[in-house]
């Protein structure tokens, strides 16, 4: 029985899935946000000219994470590196990217395209599943079970946030986690000591830094809650140290990620970080304040606007874009219950009601906000779902004529009457001043485009926004009359359950099918569905195709602020990774100064050719005069040939010692010609020449983990490539290891003698080698524990 109701679920929670991404799934579209990358970018907009505003997260899912993706599908589990910005970063370090991501395996199945939001979908599946599992080991109803974990899978924390996996793949593993760890606190064996720690790991290796840390603060307080009112049996200190135990172990089944990370985060602060975290997301009192009323979105998002629109939290500044934790009216309603029944609490509810006041008022009332920002909202979203169906589970059970909850009913309802008139008058007040409304919302939006939060560099796309919002909060309007329609079959659903009309089974069918109806529409009206025969992906066009014939071993780079100001966006940051060019630029979560701080200014041309960069990508007015460029190609974007372009590897017969933080200004200085070489200390080999650099270098082979150049040199000297000096990288002259040195700063620098030479880096890092080794130990032990502590625990039960 308890199996078939476990295949049911994963089967109903397949076909809610299946429904709500039926276009994307069987009908070739995609909820990839490419229509706004079509209409946002120069080479692309040209075949656009009208502006379709949907999604705001484009910039991050198609310059970032698909772009880390592509990689993380190439190099499966490997380490790999991107050499797209400067000389590259590791980005299998970066816990951004998700490389050991459990389910990476789905991207080889097919086209990136299509794999990547079956990858998503399948994240919430999980997600799903496990929150069945957990309610029904806490002895809940099929029913309930199922509503609330179709809740938490469809939870407008995961779909605000779906596009970035690593919110939800870090806590679509903590409903089995919380499984795991609720028997282990309860019976102590073994097996749920390995599985608790297995789950932590999954946690780890899908999330990355900022969602691992609430992982590891909900562990540690679910573990101290469930201890003190469900397993008092442990001493504190036993608990203590099993918990300690846990995290080890998860942390040696993660350290292939962990220590790789650890390296990656180290160099970044090594010479002081290249951004300090959570100053953009850090707000002052007032502004948290201001947050305060945006709890009404926890009922109903629509209340705070769309990404069609222009959000309220945007307008008034306080940032809020992931701010709704919506789970659905009647989800929401019992886990209002279960929050403020104080009398009738039982035990069980306690460890949840916990995360879900640790979740909702750590990111808004306290300064902890400038690092957890309001993802720390997925914690109460994960407390309030379990809170809710215990609550559920009770109210079904006990008497109807519950007080309590009767009079938290009543006031949910009261409230929600006092928002359907509050959206009416809105809606009135739109009817009669709606012009003159948009048009001082015109106005204002206009004069704020360089904000953070409101600003783009398509103008055009922000004030075509203005008319979506008031369309948005018409009352006439589907998102916002649908949510009222819903809720309000629930209210009248509970109405007749309390007076005995509505049999158990249909009340509770209306609530999962009202559910279901809510969540569904908030995620087709959250995520884009495109057509990529209107919209396709990374397209070529006539800048992708000169530099892939013309580039070949020198960059490219990116200037739109002709002119001095900011301008439409010409190409997105790290496009190169799909198209198969160099560039200059690249985006990461984190990245190290040395990596950081070399690029020269857009207009230093000189420095510019010593990185390499022969083709400067800009807007076709102004023109640029500079007597060191030669216009190339013309269009909608312009191409300029850069004079001064060096070939990426060079041998240099002079050297400098100049301590590292002076390097950079030696570096960028005019009198600065290129034919000597920094150090932070005497090379091991003393060379100073009064010889031109030689330039007569080829890159023979070439793959994102491999380089290899072939040159010939008149005397002994320095080969200096343009490329990253990390940790991981190893040379090889001639087939014979080489030393590499550190030079300008943030360079390869390897001494090659007289003659003709092969030199081949190859990035092979010993950091990974050590971490896969651990994770393989941990791997092993985990086993053991798992089934030879079980077969010990059950001898100690036979024999007692």
């Amino acid at each position: 029985m308890k199996i078939r109701s476990q295949i049911l679920a994963a089967v109903l929670l397949v076909m809610v899935l299946s429904g709500i991404f039926f276009p994307v799934l069987f009908q070739g579209k995609t909820f990839l946000p490419v229509d706004e990358y079509n209409m946002l970018y120069q080479p692309f907009a040209a075949e656009h000219p009208t502006f379709a505003p949907f999604n705001h997260f484009e910039d991050d899912i198609l310059k970032w994470y698909y772009e880390w993706k592509f990689y993380a599908r190439k190099h499966l589990y490997k380490p790999y590196w991107s050499p797209n910005a400067f000389g590259g970063v590791p980005w299998y370090g970066n816990t951004y990217a998700s490389h050991f991501c459990s389910s990476n395996w789905i991207l080889t199945l097919g086209p990136l395209n299509k794999t990547f939001p079956i990858q998503l979908i399948v994240q919430l599946w999980i997600a799903g599943f496990g929150m069945f599992l957990l309610l029904r080991s806490l002895d809940l109803g099929f029913g309930v079970s199922f509503l609330y974990s179709t809740a938490f899978m469809l939870s407008s924390m995961f779909i605000t946030l779906l596009l970035r996996w690593w919110m939800l793949g870090a806590f679509s593993w903590v409903p089995y986690l919380l499984w795991a760890l609720r028997y282990f606190w309860d019976r102590g064996r073994p097996k749920y000591f390995a599985l608790s720690a297995l789950f932590l790991a999954l946690s780890f290796l899908d999330g990355f830094l900022q969602a691992d840390a609430f992982v590891l603060i909900i562990f540690g307080s679910f573990s101290l809650c469930w201890w003190y009112w469900m397993a008092r049996q442990w001493s504190f200190g036993k608990m203590i140290l099993s918990g300690v135990g846990i995290l080890f172990l998860a942390a040696a089944l993660s350290s292939v990620m962990w220590f790789p990370t650890l390296e990656y985060f180290i160099q970044d602060l090594a010479r002081g970080s290249s951004r300090a975290s959570g100053t953009v997301f850090g707000k002052n009192l007032q502004q948290r304040l201001l947050s305060v009323p945006f709890l009404v979105s926890f009922m109903m998002p629509q209340l705070l606007g769309s990404v069609r629109a222009l959000d309220i939290a945007k307008l008034i500044n306080t940032h809020l874009q992931d701010f709704t934790a919506y789970i659905g009216s009647a989800p929401l309603l019992f886990g209002l219950c279960g929050l403020f029944d104080f009398r009738n609490r039982d035990n069980r509810m306690k460890p949840f009601l916990a995360l879900v006041l640790g979740g909702l008022f750590i990111p808004i009332f306290t300064p902890f906000d400038r690092y957890f920002y309001f993802r720390f909202l997925m914690v109460y979203t994960t407390g309030i779902c379990i809170l809710g169906a215990l609550s559920l589970d009770k109210y079904l059970k006990e008497p109807i004529a519950s007080r309590m909850y009767v009079r938290i009913q009543n006031s949910f309802f009261a409230f929600f009457g006092l928002i359907f008139l509050g959206v009416v008058a809105l809606d009135a007040l739109f009817s009669l001043k709606g012009k003159w409304l948009q048009e001082k919302l015109s106005e204002y939006v206009a004069a704020n485009f360089d904000k953070s939060t409101i600003g783009s560099r398509n103008h055009e796309w922000m004030l075509a926004r203005v008319g979506k919002t008031f369309e948005h909060f018409s009352l006439f309007s589907p998102t916002m009359f649908l949510p009222f329609l819903t809720a309000l079959v629930v209210f009248l659903a509970l109405l007749f359950y309390r007076k005995g009309r509505f049999p158990k089974s249909y009340f509770l069918g209306v609530l999962v099918a009202s559910t279901i109806v809510e969540l569904s529409f908030f995620t087709k009206s959250w995520l884009p569905i495109n057509d990529e025969k209107i919209f396709p992906l990374f397209p070529k066009n006539y800048v992708s195709d000169f530099l892939l014939e013309n580039a070949k071993d020198y960059r490219a780079t990116v200037n739109d602020f002709t002119g001095g100001a900011k301008q439409k966006q010409i190409i997105p940051t790290n496009s190169q990774v799909i198209f198969g060019y160099k560039s200059l630029e690249g985006f990461d979560g984190l990245i190290p100064p040395v990596i950081y701080f070399v690029p020269a200014p857009l207009d230093d041309f000189k420095k510019l050719g010593l990185l390499n960069v022969k083709y400067i990508l800009t807007h076709p007015e102004p023109r640029l005069t500079d007597p060191a460029l030669t216009l190339v190609k013309t269009g909608i974007v312009s191409v300029y040939e850069n004079k001064y372009a060096k070939p990426r590897g060079r041998i240099l017969y002079k050297y400098e010692v100049i301590p590292p933080n002076l390097v950079r200004e030696r570096m960028a200085a005019q009198n600065y010609d290129g034919n000597s070489v920094f150090f932070s200390q005497d090379p091991p080999v003393k060379i100073n020449e009064e010889l031109a650099p030689q330039e007569n270098v080829s890159i023979v082979s070439e793959s994102d983990n491999d380089i290899s150049y072939k040159f010939t040199s008149e005397k002994a000297g320095y080969f200096v490539a343009s490329e990253t000096n990390y940790p991981g990288w190893k040379a090889w002259l001639d087939g014979k290891p080489a030393e590499i040195l550190k030079a300008n700063y943030a360079m390869r620098a390897v001494v090659v003698p007289q003659g003709e030479h092969e030199l081949r880096f190859v990035f092979d890092p010993d950091v990974y080698k050590l971490g896969l080794s651990i994770s393989v130990i941990g791997f092993l032990f985990f086993l053991g524990l798992f089934f030879g502590g079980e077969a010990l625990s059950n001898q100690k039960i036979s024999n007692s």
